[in-house]
């Protein structure tokens, strides 16, 4: 045609085939997001190696939670043998995208398909270093494309910065607490699931309702909470006591004792009450091990006998020994007496949940002995 000999004149920059299968990809690429779920946002300088920014909408609400995406595109006309898609990247674009705080994906759009595939930067990474340690000292690492983008890996990329984004907000929170209170060494606990816990947090509890998670016979999970922590808790009486009676009632009689010693150093913390408790629960286990006698047993119950809560713990211990003595005896009532004073105990309006369960437990245990 005419019109086009005038431009075979002109010297006219050439079309690029890369930057047409560039636009091409970007254009099918960006109706694959959700609106409602996904705004999308193009990195105006993509030569540092991030081509998108996309962040995450809930409820209509930005969240400002992002996730960065390399676009590759390639015609290659040959996938490998296991259908994968090789392309080679260099090392220093691994590692740009491998700084990014928040999730980052490699995603490859191949024209033999019309599909495109992707790998998270974090797994590529893990990969590499298991395969060589020094992978860093390469120029170059070859990345095969073995998964497809399709709805489920959207929604892959959602949940994991979701959760990635509000584990950095917690961080963030915590940290921020910390920061401006008086700084008492705790710390700031994270799993690899991106589980926070913190110190303060856990002896919040542990002094809160640690005692009513015991009177709940509940006293492992105590335990199992103090170990979730950086091993700077134990700092009150109070939580020493509760630890000290969760690990009594566990059978950890030596860390019981432990606890115990460090709750009395501080036992003017505590109330009337607690302290009872601490004097009861250290004694019982002393004597349990061997460290007191028989008649410093003796003493130290009945200074606590009349004491509100503690005596009733007091006098289950004294129907346990006198129903172990009575054995050796021809009484026959002596069965009858041990349960009437069990079930005084587990009646009495006075009585915490915590020994009423204890005593039920002494009741069966003793059921299924004779």
């Amino acid at each position: 045609m005419i019109e086009d000999k005038i431009f075979d004149e002109m010297n006219l920059p050439l079309a690029n085939s890369n930057e047409e299968l560039s636009i091409v990809s970007e254009n099918i690429f960006k109706p694959l997001f959700d609106v409602t779920k996904f705004v999308i946002r193009s990195e105006q300088e993509r030569d540092k190696g991030i081509d998108f920014q996309i962040e995450l909408k809930n409820k209509n609400r930005f969240t400002n939670f992002h996730f960065a995406i390399q676009l590759k595109a390639t015609d290659s006309k040959e996938a490998n043998k296991d259908g994968s898609i090789s392309l080679q990247l260099a090392t220093g674009n691994i590692n740009y995208l491998l700084n990014n705080p928040m999730p980052a994906f490699y995603v490859l759009y191949f024209k033999g398909t019309n599909k495109f595939y992707f790998e998270s930067i974090n797994a590529f990474a893990k990969a590499l270093y298991e395969k060589d340690h020094n992978w860093n000292a390469q120029p170059s690492h070859v990345l095969r494309f073995s998964k497809q983008l399709d709805a489920s890996a959207l929604e892959e990329m959602y949940q994991l910065t979701m959760k990635k984004g509000k584990f950095q907000r917690t961080i963030n929170e915590k940290a921020a607490g910390q920061a401006v209170s008086v700084n008492t060494g705790d710390k700031i606990i994270i799993d690899i699931d991106f589980n926070i816990t913190d110190d303060k947090e856990i002896r919040r509890l542990i002094e809160g309702i640690g005692l009513e998670i015991i009177n709940e016979g509940k006293w492992k999970e105590v335990i199992y909470l103090h170990k979730k922590g950086s091993g700077n808790l134990a700092s009150t009486s109070k939580y020493n006591l509760v630890l000290g009676i969760a690990n009594y009632y566990s059978g950890n009689l030596i860390d019981a004792l432990s606890f115990f010693r460090t709750a009395i150093n501080l036992k003017t913390e505590l109330t009337e009450d607690l302290k009872n408790h601490l004097l009861f629960f250290e004694t019982s286990v002393k004597y349990s091990i061997g460290l007191i006698t028989d008649e410093e047993y003796e003493k130290k119950m009945q200074l606590l006998e009349n004491a509100d809560n503690v005596g009733f713990y007091i006098r289950l211990e004294k129907a346990k020994r006198d129903y172990i003595d009575s054995l050796n005896s021809n009484s026959k009532d002596r069965y009858e007496n041990y349960v009437a004073e069990i079930n005084s105990i587990i009646n009495n309006p006075k009585a915490n949940q915590s020994i009423k369960l204890n005593a039920k437990c002494e009741l069966i245990k003793t059921t299924w002995t004779m």
